[in-house]
């Protein structure tokens, strides 16, 4: 992440300001916590050092705190709203934190400045996150043009193909992904997706049992419920997510499914209450929040189910759906209070 005009910059400094020193020796011995403590101390001494920021938020990044590293860049950018490399590190900042419209803007910028490969391959991951997928494609084109054997470039392309209905076309890339790694669970389980949409639903099983027996985690998991779901088939569906709940219980998609699979069964407060841990477990998903504001509308709590579609329209202005949605509250509360009259 480490741009040259920052690394010069780093240079410099490195003899003027011992607790940067201090920070940067920490950095290059992978000792995070450490390394972090002395930047701190470095941006108190001079709050002007743009270097001693970004190093900063660089680290935070490299902690896993993308909370931290998102304040930290925002600091930065108010001394230096162009500061070399730091728009790059903002964006993948945000596709962490879920923010990935605003993630796209980031990664905008930084790729006009400085067109690298993992900033394509992040903007086309955070166009599919965003429910755009058909921008993702001239990404992962551009970089399977100079490097065709790139596995998360064939991932996400047949990814987005996936979401764009082309399930034909993306079995191609997993094809691809799978020659190389027969053994590689998510190329498996995308390609068992897109079998099941082809309506080949032996191969479907076959290539989910194969993930299944070489990593049973909570994602390949949840991709047969989904598929199950789909089927109507809602005792495998629902034993899918008891086994991803027992894989990763704090992964908030899994209570999701689980009241998406109540909601197909039409047991709404069920729903509601699976809703519920999920967001628990991530306030900020957006998904989640439509769907309790259907369950909730069905049992007639239209409050709640307002108040859940705001959520969404505080996060995301532009949300068809959840406009589409409020509308929907708004007439059967009116027909509610017509026939009680």
């Amino acid at each position: 992440m480490l741009c040259e005009a920052h690394a010069q910059e780093a240079e410099a400094l490195l003899s003027t300001a011992p607790a940067y020193q201090k920070g940067i020796q920490y950095y290059d011995q992978e000792d995070w916590p450490e390394a972090a403590r002395w930047l701190r101390q470095a941006v108190a001494e001079d709050p002007q050092n743009e270097a001693a920021w970004y190093d900063l938020a660089l680290v935070y990044f490299k902690m896993n705190d993308y909370l931290e590293t998102e304040l930290t860049l925002e600091k930065l950018f108010s001394l230096n709203p162009l500061h070399a490399g730091a728009q790059g590190l903002y964006g993948l900042t945000l596709y962490h934190r879920g923010a990935f419209a605003r993630a796209i803007k980031a990664f905008n910028y930084a790729i006009e400045n400085e067109p690298k490969k993992e900033l394509r391959l992040a903007r086309a991951y955070s166009y599919i996150a965003a429910g755009s997928p058909k921008y993702a494609l001239p990404d992962f084109d551009e970089i399977l043009y100079d490097d065709p054997g790139n596995f998360k470039a064939c991932l996400g392309k047949g990814a987005a193909l996936m979401e764009l209905g082309q399930h034909k076309y993306a079995i191609r890339f997993f094809n691809r992904m799978l020659d190389f790694d027969p053994g590689h669970t998510e190329a498996l389980t995308n390609r068992a997706v897109s079998y099941f949409y082809l309506g080949e639903q032996e191969k479907s099983a076959a290539d989910f049992e194969l993930a299944l027996s070489l990593k049973p985690t909570a994602a390949v998991f949840i991709a047969e419920a989904k598929c199950n779901l789909k089927a109507k088939n809602f005792p495998a569906a629902s034993a899918d997510i008891k086994s991803a709940i027992r894989s990763s219980p704090e992964n908030a998609e899994v209570y999701f499914v689980l009241g998406e699979i109540e909601m197909a069964k039409g047991a709404y407060r069920k729903a509601k209450q699976s809703f519920d841990i999920a967001l628990d477990l991530d306030h900020t998903f957006v998904d989640c929040y439509l769907s309790r504001s259907e369950a909730v509308a069905m049992v007639a709590d239209y409050e709640m189910a307002i108040e859940d579609l705001y959520q969404v329209l505080d996060r995301e202005p532009g949300n068809k759906k959840a406009k589409d949605m409020l509308l929907w509250v708004y007439a059967k509360m009116d027909k509610e209070i017509l026939l009680s009259k």
